[in-house]
């Protein structure tokens, strides 16, 4: 087994360095942060639109309050 470090920037930019485990290495990093990139995207765009959603129904007046008659929220 080859015993060859292709660590840290000289990993991305050695382009000599394609012994197999490196290659997949480099490869699942790549995936990796890929993933996590459009996982906090994702993430934060779908909180953004709560929060418009959350202040819409705030501005209207239905958001937090009972009906006077039983106890089921205003929706609409």
């Amino acid at each position: 087994m080859a015993t060859v470090t292709c660590g840290g920037i000289g990993m991305w930019l050695n382009e000599s360095c394609y012994i197999e485990s490196c290659v997949v290495l480099r490869n699942v990093l790549f995936l990796f942060f890929l993933f996590f990139f459009f996982f906090f995207f994702f993430l934060s765009f779908s909180m953004e639109v709560l929060m418009e959603e959350t202040k819409r129904m705030a501005l209207v007046g239905n958001f937090g309050r009972r009906e006077e008659k039983g106890n089921r929220y205003l929706t609409n």
